[in-house]
C-alpha cells in the first residue's frame, strides 16, 4: 500500500514526511511479533501487515496531533456506553486516556482486526492481545516522541466551511481515505458488490452506519469541525438528504431556484460554477442538503 495514497492532496505538515518511515518500520517490527504471537498475527499476510500498520500509525497520528477523529469517538462511547472504550474499559475504571496508550490500540485493533483479515476476531480481554497492545504502543510512543506535532491532516480539516461543498470534500476524503473509514468503506462496496462512483460514496457517507459504535462518517465530521450548534445540526441533519425531483424555475449565478414537484417546496440552490448545466423549467433528480442557509446538491 502506498502510505501516500490517503492522504489529503495538497496539505502536508512538518511531522508527514516521517510517517511512511515509521509505517514501514512498525510493519517490520509486527513480521518480526508474528513469530511469537501466532495466534493473534498469523493469519496475517505480509500485505496486510502493511495495511494494518498504516492504520495504526495514522490512529498514533490522530492521538499525537489531537485530530480529533478517536476524541469524538470516546466522546460518543461515554454518552451512549458510559465508558470511552466499551469492552476495554469499565464504566468505573480511572485508567488514564492520555496519549498513545494500551487501552485505546487494544480497542482500536479489535474493531479494526475483522476489517484487515476476516479469519480471527480476538477477544479484547485475550493475554496475548492484551500484550500485542502494550508492545505497539510502546512503540509507536517510541516513534512518535521526536515527530513534530503538525499534520497535513490537521490543516485540511481546519480550512473553511464557509459553503456546503467545502464541508462535503472534507466528508469524502474521511468516508474514503481516514484510517476510521476507509476499510468500513471498502468492506460497504465489497458487500453489495458497488463500484466507488460518486451516488455510492454518497450513499455510504449520508446514510451507512458503521462497526465504531453504530457511528456514520457524518458523526466524526460533525464533532470534529469548528463550528457552530447550528451548523453542526445543519450537517447532521445530511443523514436526512431530501430525495426528489425538482423543476428549475430560476437561474441567477451561482444561485438556482427549485421546486420539489412532490410537495410544491421551493428550495434556493447554490450552484456556483456549475449553474450553467441547468436549463430553466428542465427537471433534475436528485438530493439537497443544507449549509449556512443555503442548498447544496449531495451524490450524483
Amino acid at each position: 500500500m502506498n502510505f501516500q495514497s490517503h492522504r489529503p492532496e495538497g496539505y502536508k505538515g512538518a511531522g508527514d514526511r516521517q510517517l511512511p518511515k515509521i509505517s514501514k518500520d512498525l510493519s517490520s517490527y509486527l513480521t518480526l511479533a508474528r513469530r511469537i504471537f501466532k495466534t493473534i498475527l498469523g493469519h496475517f499476510s505480509q500485505q496486510e501487515l502493511q495495511e494494518f500498520s498504516s492504520a495504526l500509525v495514522e490512529f498514533a497520528e490522530d492521538l499525537h496531533n489531537d485530530l480529533g477523529m478517536w476524541r469524538s469517538l470516546e466522546n460518543y462511547n461515554r454518552e451512549f456506553f458510559a465508558t470511552p472504550l466499551p469492552l476495554v474499559l469499565r464504566s468505573d475504571d480511572e485508567a488514564s486516556l492520555e496519549g498513545i496508550n494500551p487501552y485505546r490500540l487494544r480497542h482500536f485493533m479489535w474493531v479494526m482486526y475483522p476489517h484487515i483479515n476476516i479469519d480471527f476476531i480476538p477477544s479484547p480481554d485475550d493475554p496475548d492481545f492484551c500484550e500485542l497492545a502494550e508492545q505497539v504502543s510502546a512503540f509507536l510512543r517510541d516513534k512518535f516522541q521526536n515527530v513534530p506535532a503538525d499534520s497535513g491532516v490537521r490543516m485540511f480539516l481546519e480550512q473553511p466551511n464557509e459553503f456546503g461543498w467545502q464541508v462535503k470534500r472534507k466528508l469524502v476524503w474521511m468516508g474514503t481515505h481516514s484510517y476510521l473509514f476507509r476499510y468500513c468503506f471498502a468492506k460497504y462496496l465489497n458487500e453489495r458488490e458497488l463500484k466507488p462512483i460518486i451516488p455510492v460514496i454518497d450513499d455510504f457517507i449520508c446514510q451507512a452506519a458503521t462497526e465504531w459504535s453504530g457511528l456514520g462518517v457524518i458523526d466524526i465530521l460533525a464533532a470534529v469541525l469548528n463550528i457552530t450548534e447550528a451548523e453542526r445540526a445543519d450537517l447532521r441533519s445530511w443523514y436526512e438528504r431530501h430525495l426528489a425531483v425538482y423543476k428549475v424555475v430560476s437561474i441567477a449565478e451561482p444561485m438556482t431556484e427549485v421546486v420539489n414537484v412532490f410537495n410544491d417546496r421551493p428550495y434556493r440552490v447554490r450552484t456556483d460554477e456549475h449553474t450553467g448545466l441547468f436549463k430553466r423549467m428542465k427537471y433534475v433528480y436528485g438530493s439537497l442538503v443544507p449549509w449556512r442557509g443555503d442548498w447544496y446538491w449531495s451524490g450524483g
